[in-house]
């Protein structure tokens, strides 16, 4: 099998899915494309151009305003070439995330809707709200890779959450091991109102 190189740079849900088993699930689904990209180089028919990827996951849960150097999980690098074309991928996938379309659009659409230093070549992909890039292939063949990268994360991820709940001895009711909410909700609780009448 190819080579993959895993990078895990961020876990919104170190509480229910360790940064260990975390990277795992990454690994996995970076097993998964490198399979396929071998695969599809190997059969000889001219369509891949190489047997190398870079891949970028976004988190799918970070809220739009966040800046995208926060908002990314993870990159993975297959094959000999695929560190080189992960940064295009990181490209693809902060575009998608700022602007809230596909990268590609300010490239293919509206040339006055991308930057001096975007990236200006191929699609990112969007499944149930995680944004995820590739690069190293064809734009058609990059924007389905990274298609299938999400769905597969988002299948392990939700299985895996799905069984830290099962795992508690009573329904939580917050996502973390003390069952409390987050400060930010405390906090609005707390806050005085504007208003109060005589």
């Amino acid at each position: 099998m190819l080579s993959i190189e895993v990078k895990l740079l961020s876990n919104p849900w170190e509480h229910s899915v360790p940064n260990a088993l975390l990277y795992d699930l990454v690994s996995q689904v970076g097993e998964s494309r490198a399979k396929h990209v071998e695969k599809q180089y190997d059969s000889g028919n001219g369509e891949w151009p190489r047997d190398s990827l870079g891949l970028a996951l976004m988190i799918p849960n970070a809220p739009r305003a966040w800046m995208a150097e926060d908002a990314i999980l993870a990159t993975i690098a297959i094959g000999a070439e695929g560190e080189r074309f992960v940064t295009n991928a990181i490209g693809k996938a902060f575009y998608h995330h700022d602007h809230g379309k596909p990268a590609g659009y300010g490239v293919y659409v509206d040339l006055a809707a991308s930057m001096d230093g975007d990236f200006c070549y191929g699609f990112s992909s969007e499944v149930d709200g995680m944004i995820a890039a590739a690069s190293g292939q064809k734009e058609i063949q990059d924007a389905c890779e990274a298609a299938h990268a999400a769905a597969t994360f988002l299948y392990f991820i939700r299985r895996e959450r799905g069984g830290w709940i099962e795992r508690q001895t009573e329904r939580p009711h917050w996502f973390c091991d003390e069952d409390l909410p987050d400060s930010n909700f405390t906090h609005v609780a707390s806050r005085p109102s504007i208003f109060s009448p005589a």
